[in-house]
């Protein structure tokens, strides 16, 4: 006897080794097929099960979602056991398998689910499954989802009442939703499948437990690699209790078809049963029992009565847990991001009123904003995770070939969270489904009911089910997660389920605005709107305001340029200085956006900053490029005829006398040392301060030869109280930074305060001076009267050339409504600052380029050659419009550096750029210098190659990836004159020199934040053409 037991014991571990030998050579080959896809690395014989084994239900979560960072291919191997299976996420890859005809068989897992689901409609495949989906179609069809419709508002009526309740019992504590949810979810699951009424929300029964746990067990088992062998899983203590559970559960659904069918027969007639637990048959409604019963009457092929079980069995596992979670993680998103429900709630409001009647479904369908929140929730949480195939044909996926017989596991949750398809995967943002940010999606990035042949066939009733639940709770209450998205923990592999609670706060409307109104100050709570509108822009961590602080311009230029490249595919971010949020953007596509060019209410630098620098006289700033609404265009009506072409031929005049004495001081100074590199920016600033002075006001100031009071005065403004070398514009974002200083009695109380006053009163009453003059001059009789005045110290009135002043005054005399004095020193002031500093910027970046450049150098002076030959007498207009080089030059400096680094705007109105809105009042930040060196416009951007201008390479561009004098109606009223000033003032350098900088780009130093100014000496060496 004991030898037979030996020996039956030898046959039965040599038959076990002989299948395993031969199972692993089968696996080997296939292995063999796959090594070239990537894989995760795993131990001999188990693979991966180990590492997942000892993992929590919730790390396994967070380690498959590691392979899609790991894996970017968008298919990657594991093995569980000796088992490999092929894991595709990316929709491409998913596109080749999901709407195959051929390859619907599910794979190995779902063998687990047989012993519960039998070959229901998820487990069955071939004919049979195509047998059963043309019979049960019919069950799903529209005019039945209207039927079952009163089924789901009854059951969600009770779960308000529970979870009133339970609000009462516990007041202002948090309650756990989810099993509220999977209770009424098993209530109405019941009712519409089989038609029985369970009672799972209000009473506990036996069914509704061994459904939980069936559930559970069926997650555990898929891991463990020893429990899929079906007589050793049943040996043990999870395969007992599994299969205990799984009588109650088939037990109460063979009663159910059983009493069905009884009483079909006996033809309407009721059954009175004393045990009958259920109250089966006392509806009158039919339960997708019901109607399963007549399709399959109707059928050459009827289905058997275990066969009806599996396929009810099937309904209740796939329309129970699934909708439960998908409700839950609705509600916990919802409560995490209160401007989403807001505008849920808005919405409800709008369809519903006060009215508390149950929603019909018709008023269900025009929750378009909440279709698109549940849209999201299953983006994030899609309730089934991964679906299995076991391929009964190869599939030729790229380079990769998958075997027949191979499993693959279809992973909803990547392609939902890949980043490639999805930006910021883990941000809540229902539009993302709005048509316009749909139509160009693969349909394959978003699969939460699967796709093709096998797709969910009851998702219609999914959704119905999960909008009906969802505004019965939200029509009553206000919601708030307890926790985030980033500490909340889920996991299984069947069902996407929460594993801590799903604590929420619920409030009530009266609630909320108690809070609220005793919570936040009315400004802070301003700011707290802007900031919720604005809360999907990226914002990259830049630290505090007192980080910006400590730095120098050029640290300031180089922050810049961090937020460049951090978010240069996204072409806008938000930063904060204070509580104030300013929108950053530098993307054409944005900057062409209707009304961002055409809004005139400038931002709060220009309305109070700049005020600081014109003595903050209100009247003063509300001029030219910072004026308002209808004003601003009357004064720019006003101005334009005086930038004529006619014109600008007489300002050419002044333009090449200022270069002449320009190149004298030059060649003095290098005379002083022959060799020894000059600092040109200095020069540079004197001739365009001098060209400047007599353009716009008709006063010779002398600025490169003697020094004046005026000239003075704006040096002042260059200076620190440690001497150093300073900028108005640097002055200006110091007080941007310094929140303090934005008080302004604060601010004139401080020496720095009271030196720029002291030289703002200077500047000011020297322009008042000139207009008073001018206009006395005006008024004696063709200007004949000649002003004697020993303090007459710029010859005002000596001149006959008529300057920007005289234009503008003769424009006014013509107007209807002329300008006061006030703004006409307003215009004066605002030609002088913006005709000064940016053209003397903008011919030093020249020089400083074409001396890092020398190839280009030599181009511009073959040019040169060409049009000027041996001649020294000074360059006609005509002559200036044939220099073509020189202009793509110039170009090219004005996009590397722009002299206005960013423009400004206060938004009058909402304004869409693709998924963001920027809210009315908010401050947007037009970053030229951005958009100037952003490398998916402008490949190598600190390349400097003037030919990216020629006709050819310009004419597919964005015409608003290049705006060096802004762009639309507040375009530079001054960027022909511009032009032409540093035409003539270049070129008169450039033929008598060349020119060698001494450092190259990547080490000079700049900054600035309203003109974009070298921060150190730029120094060139100058060798004599001749």
């Amino acid at each position: 006897m004991r030898m037979d037991f030996i020996f039956l014991a030898l046959c039965i571990l040599c038959i076990v080794l002989i299948f395993s030998i031969l199972s692993n050579n089968h696996q080997h080959i296939i292995r063999q097929k796959f090594r070239n896809i990537p894989e995760v690395k795993g131990y001999p014989f188990i693979g991966v099960a180990f590492e997942f084994m000892k993992l929590s239900e919730y790390g396994r979560v967070k380690r498959y979602s590691s392979f899609m960072e790991e894996f970017k291919e968008g298919i990657f191997m594991y093995q569980l056991g000796t088992k490999p299976f092929i894991n595709i996420f990316k929709p491409e890859y998913l596109e080749l398998i999901f709407p195959s005809t051929v390859n619907i068989t599910k794979g190995i897992s779902y063998d687990m689910l047989k012993p519960w689901l039998g070959n229901g409609l998820l487990t069955s495949t071939g004919k049979q499954w195509f047998h059963d989906r043309k019979l049960i179609g019919p069950t799903f069809h529209f005019s039945i989802l209207d039927q079952f419709a009163v089924i789901l508002s009854e059951k969600a009526e009770i779960l308000t009442k529970c979870l009133e309740k339970k609000i009462k019992d516990n007041p202002g504590k948090a309650v756990d939703i989810f099993p509220f949810m999977i209770n009424v979810t098993l209530d109405i699951i019941c009712e519409t499948a089989m038609g029985v009424d369970i009672h799972a929300q209000e009473v506990v029964n036996k069914y509704a437990s061994a459904i939980h746990q069936v559930s559970t067990l069926i997650s555990n088992r898929m891991i463990q690699p020893w429990y899929w062998i079906d007589w050793l899983y049943y040996l043990l203590p999870a395969g007992k209790q599994f299969k205990s559970m799984l009588d109650i559960v088939h037990g109460f659904t063979k009663k159910v078809i059983s009493k069905k069918k009884i009483e079909r027969q006996l033809q309407n007639a009721k059954l009175e049963n004393g045990d009958d637990e259920f109250n089966i048959g006392k509806r009158k409604r039919k339960a997708f029992l019901d109607l399963l019963l007549d399709q399959n009457k109707k059928d050459y092929t009827p289905l058997t009565d275990n066969e009806l079980r599996a396929q009810v069995d099937t309904f209740m596992f796939e329309g129970h847990d699934t909708t439960a979670v998908a409700i839950t993680w609705t509600l916990f998103l919802l409560g995490n991001n209160l401007e989403h429900q807001e505008k849920v709630h808005e919405e409800l409001e709008e369809i519903f009123g006060d009215s508390e009647v149950p929603a019909s479904v018709k008023e269900l369908s025009q929750l378009k904003y909440l279709e698109r929140v549940i849209k999201e929730t299953l983006r994030i949480f899609p309730s089934v995770p991964l679906i299995m195939r076991e391929l009964v044909e190869d599939v030729k996926i790229d380079n990769y070939i998958l075997m027949k017989g191979t499993s693959v596991i279809l992973t909803i949750l990547l392609a939902h969270r890949n980043p490639a398809v999805w930006p910021d995967p883990l941000k809540f943002d229902p539009d993302r489904f709005l048509p316009e940010n749909s139509q160009n999606r693969n349909p394959y990035a978003y699969i939460p009911f699967s796709a093709g042949p096998r797709n969910c066939i009851g998702q219609r009733f999914a959704l119905l089910e999960e909008k009906t639940v969802l505004t019965a709770i939200l029509r009553k209450w206000r919601v708030k997660s307890v926790k985030t998205i980033d500490t909340i923990k889920y996991g299984g592999s069947l069902i996407m389920r929460p594993i801590t609670t799903m604590d929420l706060i619920f409030s009530t409307l009266c609630t909320l605005c108690i809070v609220v109104i005793f919570a936040f100050l009315p400004k802070l709570h301003h700011y707290y709107v802007i900031r919720q509108k604005i809360k999907n822009l990226p914002a990259p961590d830049i630290g505090s305001v007192f980080k910006l602080m400590r730095l120098s311009d050029h640290g300031k230029e180089l922050y810049i340029r961090f937020f460049h490249y951090f978010n240069c595919k996204k072409g806008i971010f938000v930063q904060y200085i204070g509580v104030t949020p300013y929108i950053n953007i530098f993307k054409p596509e944005y900057l062409e956006v209707n009304k961002i060019y055409l809004l005139i209410e400038n931002n709060i630098l220009s309305l109070h900053l700049m005020r600081y620098f014109y003595n903050f006289v209100f009247t003063y700033i509300s001029h030219f490029n910072i004026i308002l609404d209808k004003q601003w265009f009357h004064d720019r009506k006003l101005i334009g005829p005086t930038f004529h072409f006619s014109i600008l031929d007489q300002f050419a005049v002044i333009v090449f006398e200022k270069a002449e004495i320009l190149t004298k001081c030059l060649q003095k100074e290098i005379e002083k040392d022959p060799g020894k590199a000059v600092n040109i920016f200095p020069f540079i600033i004197n001739a365009a301060l001098d060209i400047i002075c007599e353009t716009a006001m008709g006063v010779d100031i002398h600025a490169q030869e003697v020094v004046t009071k005026y000239t003075s005065a704006v040096h002042l403004l260059r200076k620190l109280n440690d001497n150093r070398t300073f900028r108005t514009s640097s002055l200006i974002m110091k007080r941007l930074l310094r929140p303090w200083h934005w008080i302004e009695w604060l601010f004139y109380s401080l020496p720095t305060g009271k030196q720029f006053k002291s030289a703002l009163d200077i500047l000011h009453g020297f322009t008042k001076e000139v207009i008073n003059k001018r206009k006395i001059e005006r008024q004696s009789q063709n200007g004949h009267m000649e002003l004697e005045n020993e303090d007459n110290e710029f010859n005002i009135g000596k001149r006959k050339r008529q300057a920007f002043l005289d234009l503008l005054l003769d424009q006014n005399a013509k107007s209807d409504t002329p300008l006061t004095d006030d703004e006409l020193r307003a215009q004066v002031d605002t030609f002088m600052f913006e005709g000064h500093d940016t053209t003397a910027v903008a011919i030093t970046w020249t020089l400083f380029l074409l001396g890092d450049n020398l190839e280009h150098q030599a181009k511009v002076h073959e040019e040169l050659e060409e049009v000027f030959g041996a001649s020294e007498t000074s360059a006609s207009i005509k002559e200036l419009s044939k220099l073509k080089y020189l202009d793509r030059v110039i170009k090219e400096t004005l996009r590397i550096f722009p002299s206005v680094p960013l423009i400004s705007r206060k938004l009058t109105e909402d304004v869409k750029i693709d998924n963001y809105i920027l809210p009315k009042g908010i401050m947007v930040v037009l970053a030229i210098l951005l958009t100037h060196r952003n490398p998916m416009v402008w490949p190598d951007p600190l390349k400097f190659d003037p030919d990216r201008f020629l006709p050819e390479n310009s004419q597919n561009r964005n015409p608003y990836a290049y705006i060096p004098f802004s762009a639309g109606p507040r375009n530079c009223i001054g960027q022909k004159f511009a032009q032409l000033e540093e035409k003539i003032v270049l070129t008169a350098i450039l033929r008598k020199w060349r020119v060698k900088s001494v450092k190259s780009i990547d080490m000079i130093k700049y900054g600035g934040s309203l003109i974009l100014r070298p921060s150190e000496d730029v120094l060139l060496h100058f060798t004599p053409k001749k």
